[in-house]
């Protein structure tokens, strides 16, 4: 299992993109809360240095709060995030009932 921990803002923005969806939306966590606090904290301390294309779905409060809830997910996130599920099913072994 990869351990280390992603440091790049663009790449922490897409990961809290596509986990917020899988969990708010999905009802389905593939990342421990820990990890997730860290992507949100550190999203929210450099939230001026991102420049992700989807940025403007990422509130600042919401990072500070550690939530993802009330996000307007865009198309390419639901099917980013649905592609995580497919890759963890394989080397994760994810319940075989969880469908895509």
């Amino acid at each position: 299992m990869r351990t280390e921990k992603v440091t790049d803002i663009n790449r922490l923005a897409a990961h809290y993109l596509m986990h917020s969806y899988l969990y708010y939306k999905k009802n389905i966590s593939l990342i421990s809360d820990d990890s997730y606090d860290y992507i949100c904290k550190t999203l929210h301390t450099n939230y001026n240095q991102i420049t992700h294309p989807h940025k403007e779905h990422i509130d600042k409060e919401q990072l500070l709060c550690g939530s993802g809830y009330s996000i307007d997910y865009p198309s390419i996130v639901k099917g980013a995030a649905n592609n995580l599920i497919t890759i963890h099913k394989e080397y994760k072994k994810l319940p075989y009932w969880y469908k895509v």
